[in-house]
């Protein structure tokens, strides 16, 4: 979906770079 910055905060107990999708 993204890899900013809003993403920090829904995916932060997700490792960066993993393709998730909410």
């Amino acid at each position: 979906m993204g890899s900013s910055t809003r993403d920090r905060g829904a995916w932060a107990n997700v490792p960066r770079g993993q393709p998730l999708t909410d």
